[in-house]
């Protein structure tokens, strides 16, 4: 089979690059509470994290999906789970023992005033209990939490990618397709994140936690679905390249909508239902 180099994809992934280190810069100067904060904050740092965490981490699992698609198209089912391991689970693992993240909770540590010392002092006491528990040990590796979440995806959807990859699976992909990759109806493909929005945030202490990224766990997952569903059938680029305007206009409008009462911090005129479904055509607006 010919490679074929997706140009699009690859300056998606710069730009989300890009677009992270920035959020976690301004993270420093927003009002909410983070690892290491600034001595003054700006509302602007507020406004720009509460615009971008609506879809800045979706993106990233809707390019990996796409990865996923070619990875599954080039490789054995063994040779695709051999380079999962490879590159998610082995630098999780490296991060979240070794390097960078027990640095990440010690200088939390030392900055709320909860230690006083170095580093090399205080790793031991990196293994003392469950972070988010009262403990130190980040077993969600914090900032490497994409790694292990994507690896876990990566294990539950191989049978559903498999599935949707065979050729007696191709009637029902283009009869799919022939439904969504229109211009403007590819929009439904909101539909899924909303349903799962609705069901997750109303248990907010369990499955709707949305401490990563701004989202619930399972919200993410529909979203690599999606995702790997939009690399299916060609039609799909041609609806979201015909779309992509009007998209970029109502991610302003719904955005509008909903910042000011992030910003503020006020509690939020309209229904809670009503926010989560517009939340989600958020953040695909802002993908398209």
């Amino acid at each position: 089979m010919k490679a074929e180099r997706r140009y699009d994809i690859d300056w998606v992934r710069v730009i989300g690059m890009l677009l992270v280190f920035v959020f976690h810069c301004m993270r420093f100067f927003d009002d909410e509470e983070w690892h290491v904060k600034n001595d003054e904050l700006a509302i602007w740092a507020t406004a720009f994290v509460q615009v971008t965490w609506r879809f800045m981490m979706p993106l990233f699992f809707v390019v990996s999906a796409f990865a996923s698609y070619y990875s599954l198209r080039s490789r054995s089912v063994g040779q695709y789970l051999t380079s999962r391991v490879k590159r998610l689970l082995v630098p999780f693992l490296f991060g979240t023992f070794v390097v960078l993240i027990p640095i990440q909770v010690w200088m939390e540590r030392v900055s709320h005033g909860q230690y006083e010392g170095s580093f090399w002092g205080w790793y031991p006491q990196y293994f003392d209990g469950w972070y988010a528990f009262g403990g130190n040990f980040a077993w969600m590796g914090l900032h490497l939490w994409y790694l292990e979440m994507l690896f876990v995806f990566a294990l539950l959807t191989l049978p559903i990618f498999l599935l949707l990859s065979k050729e007696s699976m191709a009637p029902f992909n283009a009869m799919v397709a022939g439904i969504l990759a229109r211009p403007y109806v590819i929009f439904l493909i909101a539909v899924p994140l909303t349903l799962i929005e609705l069901w997750v945030r109303r248990y907010p202490e369990s499955i709707g936690v949305s401490a990563f990224g701004g989202w619930p766990v399972f919200s993410h997952l529909v979203v690599f679905v999606s995702g790997y569903m939009l690399i299916l059938d060609p039609r799909y680029r041609g609806a979201i390249e015909k779309s992509r305007w009007a998209a970029l206009v109502l991610a302003i409008s719904t955005t509008a909508v909903l910042l000011p009462g992030s910003v503020t911090g006020r509690s939020f005129d309209i229904p809670l239902e009503i926010y989560y479904s517009l939340n989600a055509f958020t953040c695909w607006f802002w993908i398209f």
